[in-house]
């Protein structure tokens, strides 16, 4: 550690320490100031002025303090955000042209391609847990789930689409991964289902339940079910916000032109992060969690789509 790093953490100290006085002189300000406000009374009108102006300094500095800690915490999130966003880009750069590259190679095998994607695709997830817990101070978890379609033309079905868990961070509870031995029916599960039927109206949604325990209830008040293949989800988690890994259909050069006018979007799968908490994703967070969490689901198609594009040519 340099001179200036021991300086800086001195100061940040030093500021830490005052943060703390000053709160606690908060709490007991509020009994202290009536003694305070008879003694003033009771003194000439110099001293009086010039207790007040002593005290007015110190409010001030006090103000100053936590001031600068707020916007310091502000600029700490930020930097954890910058840093950790761009790990992930350089991750999927990484990915794609790894994957290239062992294909030139002759070196690409069904096994050691969902090895492959994994373990870049599982690196991706972490640092976006890190942005997440940053902006929430809570534990967050993620995962990837892709579509599983029932024919090769990738016909929409709602009622037998398939669902299988592709990779999850490595935060995640190992037993999470009991119930995902085998694929799961989108149709069984609300956070999957809302998407996709939503999506073929207006092209553009996403699931997000600060509070699922309190959802669950709502629901069964509608006279309507929270569906989860989980039986016990709520011992994993209790908010979630799920997005879709799609494209426009339009963008594609292959594309199914007989469903053209029902489907907007090609949907090849969901990233979905969650919490045990119920304050990891606020309201007034939507729509900066949900922008967040949809850039990063579109970088995942370019891999993703290049994924199944190699898992049919190798198959």
């Amino acid at each position: 550690m340099n001179g200036n790093e021991k300086l800086k953490n001195i100061f940040s100290w030093l500021l830490n320490i005052i943060a703390i006085v000053s709160g606690f002189c908060s709490i007991v300000g509020v009994s202290v100031t009536s003694l305070m406000l008879k003694y003033i009374l009771n003194m000439g009108i110099k001293n009086t002025i010039l207790v007040a102006m002593v005290l007015f300094a110190i409010s001030i500095a006090v103000l100053l303090v936590n001031t600068y800690k707020i916007h310091r915490d502000k600029v700490k999130v930020v930097k954890t955000i910058a840093e950790n966003y761009r790990k992930i880009i350089l991750k999927a750069v990484e990915s794609y042209f790894d994957v290239l590259k062992q294909h030139k190679q002759n070196a690409l095998t069904v096994t050691n391609l969902s090895s492959l994607y994994s373990d870049y695709l599982k690196s991706i997830l972490d640092y976006l847990c890190i942005i997440f817990e940053s902006l929430s101070k809570k534990k967050i978890c993620a995962c990837i789930k892709l579509i599983t379609y029932t024919d090769e033309e990738e016909t929409v079905d709602i009622d037998k689409l398939t669902l299988s868990t592709f990779c999850r961070s490595g935060n995640s509870d190992i037993d999470r991964g009991d119930y995902e031995i085998n694929t799961i029916n989108l149709k069984d599960n609300t956070d999957f289902l809302e998407i996709v039927d939503q999506n073929y109206h207006s092209g553009t949604n996403y699931f997000y339940q600060t509070n699922l325990v309190k959802y669950e209830k709502q629901l069964k008040k509608e006279n309507k079910q929270y569906r989860n293949s989980n039986y016990n989800w709520s011992d994993y988690y209790k908010s979630t916000i799920v997005v879709p890994i799609m494209i426009k259909s339009d963008k594609l050069y292959t594309q199914n032109t007989n469903n053209k006018k029902q489907c907007y979007y090609r949907v090849i799968g969901f990233l979905c992060v969650d919490s045990l908490s119920t304050h990891a994703f606020l309201k007034s967070q939507r729509e900066v969690n949900v922008n967040i969490l949809r850039s990063v689901a579109d970088l995942l198609y370019i891999l993703l789509s290049q994924y199944c594009y190699y898992v049919k040519k190798y198959k």
